[in-house]
């Protein structure tokens, strides 16, 4: 199975037709689309609200009902307006994206690929992070992901999550990428997909993991210069044979 990053799609009113546009080109490219799974790493609408969620939702459900499998994390914006993240829009997100309330990280098996899903605003939904857009794991989840990782038998295993640990900019960053880093390294990862920067960069081979990518924006936002790269990729191949898109 071959994975699909997006991330950063800001679906709004406005956004939704180049969001739509992007999600056409990939599915006239990418066939048959039950070989594929499309991995969001937040920032999937713009800010949080019912008539936006369920914008995200209706063309979720269009590429699942391709034969697309799909996963999403949240990011800062689908908890609120980028800042003053919220419980009860994290309560909504994972209602709408789930099916159910969970505890991240999130895990789930696609074929020989586990993902597991951070939530990167766990410890931003109080009163005094209302101000900035950046982003803490905690203790708590970074003990249940070293758990998580301790017990996986599948081939694969990539962890999706929105901050970037290598973000430096101010209030935007993670808070506790060393914490996150002493997790991960040594352990069997094959990739570690982030967003929330809009610059798409990569990292390959930090911390002893193979891929380590950003990916972007999906809509061209700032300070993005074009939508992208969409990185599709194999697994089972050398991370210089992935493919980049700029549909």
């Amino acid at each position: 199975m071959r994975i699909v990053h997006l991330t950063d799609t800001h679906i709004t009113g406005y956004t939704s037709e180049t969001f739509d546009s992007v999600m056409h080109s990939m599915m006239s490219d990418l066939k048959p689309a039950r070989d594929y799974l499309v991995v969001i790493t937040g920032d999937v609408q713009d800010y949080y609200s019912d008539t936006n969620i369920f914008r995200v939702m209706m063309r979720i459900e269009y590429l699942r009902a391709a034969g697309y499998n799909v996963f999403a994390v949240p990011g800062n914006h689908d908890l609120g307006v980028g800042v003053l993240q919220r419980e009860r829009c994290l309560r909504r997100f994972c209602l709408s994206m789930y099916g159910r309330l969970v505890e991240f990280p999130i895990v789930e098996v696609f074929d020989d690929i586990t993902m597991i899903g951070l939530n990167t605003l766990d410890q931003e939904l109080n009163w005094y992070d209302a101000i900035g857009a950046d982003g803490e794991l905690g203790q708590d989840q970074l003990k249940r992901l070293n758990d998580a990782l301790l017990k996986l038998k599948t081939k694969s295993v990539v962890i999706a999550m929105h901050h970037d640990p290598f973000d430096t900019r101010f209030m935007h960053g993670l808070k506790d990428p060393k914490d996150f880093r002493r997790v991960v390294q040594g352990k069997s990862i094959d990739a570690i997909l982030t967003g929330h920067t809009h610059l798409g960069d990569s990292r390959n081979g930090a911390w002893g993991v193979p891929r380590f990518y950003n990916g972007g924006t999906a809509i061209g936002r700032f300070p993005a210069k074009e939508r992208g790269p969409f990185r599709v990729f194999d697994l089972d191949t050398e991370p210089w044979q992935d493919k980049r898109y700029y549909w």
